[in-house]
């Protein structure tokens, strides 16, 4: 294969998935075109459009509580950033006020975001691996990545399945398939397929914004 054909195949392993963009529509919808960002023990993950509108309102995740933005300040994260993304935290001691808003739904339609996204990157791995060779055959059909494939479409079929996201159990396991499905993408997609692409920026993503709103609320 002539260097340009390795180039052209690179570049196809780009996958634009524009986590910013996705997170200010996920955002209004679930705020009713609100700029709002929904903060979980004091951490949240937001999109820099977001972060700077003059309108933005901040808002507790599981408490009827709302933050100035001048109670909050930056954490320094350069693979969020190269996204687009910022994640903060608010002081301990912020005044809060009462907000009749609810962040249940944000963190619900998150999930159904993050495996719509490893819904999009499976699909462009298999498209991806069509063009790649192993020992003069396609790399989609040798044995070893056709199953490590098959698998991660069955775990992907699952997590679609399941109904009830606002169940703890149902997150956290949900969650749990996720890093493991990105983290297989990345095997099948190759050594050389980390060094482009956004899916290991997508693995970097999900642990930050699951941490401050799914598991223990730290970066």
């Amino acid at each position: 294969m002539s260097t340009q054909q390795l180039i052209e195949l690179d570049n196809a392993m780009l996958l634009n998935l524009n986590f910013s963009l996705n997170l200010n529509e996920l955002t209004r919808r679930c705020f009713e075109l609100r700029p709002v960002i929904v903060v979980n023990n004091g951490w949240f993950v937001t999109s820099k459009n977001i972060y700077c509108n003059e309108g933005v309102i901040l808002i507790d995740s599981y408490s009827p509580s709302q933050y100035q933005l001048s109670d909050s300040e930056l954490v320094s994260n350069f693979l969020l950033e190269q996204d687009e993304l910022v994640v903060g935290r608010v002081a301990h001691d912020a005044q809060t006020s009462t907000s009749s808003l609810s962040a249940e739904r944000f963190v619900i339609e998150l999930l159904k975001y993050e495996i719509l996204w490893v819904k999009r990157a499976f699909e462009h791995v298999g498209e991806y691996l069509k063009g790649r060779s192993i020992e003069s055959a396609s790399a989609a059909k040798h044995p070893v990545i056709t199953q490590l494939m098959a698998g991660i479409a069955q775990d992907i079929y699952v997590i679609s399945q399941i109904d009830d996201l606002k169940d703890k159990k149902n997150q956290h396991f949900v969650v749990e398939e996720l890093y493991g499905i990105v983290s297989r993408l990345i095997k099948a997609a190759g050594g050389r397929s980390m060094l482009c692409g956004n899916l290991v920026q997508m693995n970097v993503m999900f642990k930050a914004i699951n941490n401050v709103y799914l598991e223990e609320a730290s970066v």
